[in-house]
């Protein structure tokens, strides 16, 4: 339901039958509204996403970037918040695409270390970090494979 905007994307997934969603990025509406529009139809949000930093400039998660890994952390902490205001157990840590010039092992190094924190900030919150692989034809220089 990409046409639609996200609270009527939440209708719209309602009214096909579904009783759970996924929401990868919910960060354009505020958490208090999807929770109450989750209740209102009767829903469940199963997972959401890390913020992926800067789209159109080719980002797609920042965990494998070892230059953002603030960021990347304060996403994190974004995500845990927002995924335990609207209940939804799981927050998938996007290992993202580093720059093209980037050392592809210092890159996976960087991604398997901010993992790590990202599962033990998510106890603080109680939620669960999720990994998610993404085919070579859509993302070929997604770092996780």
């Amino acid at each position: 339901f990409k046409e639609l905007p996200l609270l009527d994307r939440l209708a719209a997934a309602r009214l096909q039958g579904f009783d759970a969603v996924e929401i990868p990025f919910p960060y354009e509406s505020q958490p208090t509204e999807i929770a109450e529009a989750l209740k209102f139809h009767g829903l469940r949000c199963l997972a959401i996403n890390t913020p992926a930093g800067d789209v159109p400039a080719g980002d797609w998660g920042l965990g494998a970037d070892p230059a953002r890994v603030r960021e990347f952390k304060d996403g994190v902490r974004q995500a845990m918040s927002f995924a335990r205001a609207i209940d939804c157990p799981n927050v998938h840590v996007m290992a993202g695409q580093p720059p093209a010039d980037a050392d592809r092992a210092l890159a996976w190094q960087t991604y398997k270390d901010n993992l790590r924190w990202a599962v033990s900030i998510a106890k603080e919150y109680g939620r669960f970090p999720v990994i998610e692989p993404i085919n070579m034809v859509d993302r070929p220089n997604y770092v996780l494979q």
